[in-house]
């Protein structure tokens, strides 16, 4: 059985290089002509307007071209407490060719810590190298961290910081609020963890980060001059224009088809994923040991982050959460107790693209046309992991069951 279990231990490790092999192939194959920077761009522009007291959306309203900015976005969905941060997150403050090194520094930055924070942590947690190792690198795994230095979204930041505050949670809760209040600048990825923080009672974290996004908000008010109603009027009558494969809006994306309008749809996929991150949240708090695993309770707001919410590619990111709870569960799985098949299948559906890269081969042997099946293609991968999601959590619920099991040996003994 020790024999069996190492070899499917060798063929799992393969499995990860090979994976962080292609997704690093694939980074490569985009930015090997340059990186684009598009989203930094356009969030320097805003928050540089904030900065000289002008709210971005009143100056594409009026149609403003302001000195050393330039020509804004046709609109925009920036938070305005998020215009603040911005601020000092993309560098507005410097000229705009600075801001790009500047804005590339601090993303490798927080990169490079949460690498060595999710080493620690595992390595603190269960004193087992090749498990802190394994779980560190299946991090690159994900494929969209494509987006991440290429088109300069700061989504990856955003999931960066939350790993990080995860990380360091248990022992300094003001840091770790600290960290969550700079990723509320994405809220449509964030909030389904606090469905699980608010179950825990982390109450000292989440008054930080409310606290800081409060100040935030009130400092744009000061300097835009802006009242907050008029500033959310602002936000709610910009219209964003995007590729029609680029966003998809939740799990019931495709009545958007059948004429439902999108503000309903999009209110009922975000009704359904709070549902769903509650409940099964509140079963993990009550019924098992918290404490038993790091990253592995992560899972359900991770997950439910994909479908609650409009989403872009780049915020697909957060999926890096999964990356290590998948590894975390084989280490945790005794005896082969854990399906290799199963993990390996969630690493592919969960951390890469496997239907655009079907219809990338596809379109390129004349199938059909690439771009008219993005938006297909697309939601296929959303109900993938949607359906996944389910299944992986019957696999997590099991795994914090014999965690708690293990608790209370240790604790009789």
């Amino acid at each position: 059985m020790e024999n069996g279990k190492g070899k499917r231990d060798k063929i799992f490790r393969i499995f990860i290089c090979f994976s962080v092999f292609l997704s690093m192939l694939s980074f490569w194959l985009h930015v090997k002509n340059g990186i684009l920077l598009e989203d930094h761009k356009w969030w320097w522009k805003e928050c540089a307007c904030t900065l000289r007291g002008i709210d971005s959306a009143e100056a594409i309203k009026q149609g403003l071209v302001l000195p050393g900015i330039g020509e804004l976005p046709e609109s925009t969905s920036t938070l305005p407490w998020a215009k603040i941060m911005g601020i000092f997150l993309h560098g507005s403050f410097l000229p705009y060719e600075i801001s790009c090194v500047y804005y590339i520094i601090i993303n490798l930055l927080i990169f490079g810590l949460t690498l060595y924070l999710v080493r620690s942590r595992l390595l603190e947690k269960y004193g087992e190298k090749q498990l802190a190792i394994w779980g560190t690198i299946n991090i690159l795994s994900s494929w969209y961290i494509v987006d991440w230095i290429w088109m300069g979204n700061n989504a990856s930041i955003v999931c960066f910081l939350v790993i990080c505050a995860i990380c360091v949670m248990d022992r300094h809760e003001v840091l770790a609020g600290c960290m969550l209040s700079i990723s509320m600048i994405k809220p449509q990825i964030v909030l389904p963890f606090y469905i699980l923080w608010i179950l825990l009672k982390k109450w000292k974290m989440i008054g930080v980060s409310a606290g800081i996004v409060t100040v935030s908000w009130l400092a744009s008010i000061f300097i835009t001059g802006i009242s907050p109603v008029r500033q959310l009027k602002n936000l709610l009558s910009m219209r964003v224009e995007m590729e029609e494969g680029y966003l998809v809006y939740g799990i019931f994306d495709e009545l958007r088809k059948y004429g439902l309008d999108t503000k309903v749809v999009l209110f009922m996929s975000m009704a359904l994923g709070m549902l769903v991150c509650f409940i099964f949240c509140y079963r993990l708090v009550k019924y098992y040991d918290m404490v038993g695993s790091v990253f592995l309770p992560y899972i359900v707001p991770a997950a439910v982050s994909v479908f609650w919410c409009y989403k872009s590619q780049c915020d697909y990111n957060i999926l890096m959460i999964i990356a290590v709870a998948i590894v975390e569960t084989w280490y945790l799985s005794e005896k082969g107790r854990g399906s290799l098949l199963f993990l390996m299948t969630a690493e592919v559906i969960m951390l890469m693209k496997p239907f655009s890269v079907w219809n990338m081969v596809l379109s390129y042997i004349g199938v059909w046309d690439r771009n008219a099946m993005a938006y297909r293609m697309n939601r296929l991968d959303l109900y993938a992991k949607t359906i996944l999601f389910l299944c992986m959590m019957g696999m997590l619920l099991k795994s914090t069951s014999v965690l708690t099991e293990k608790s209370k040996d240790r604790m009789a003994v």
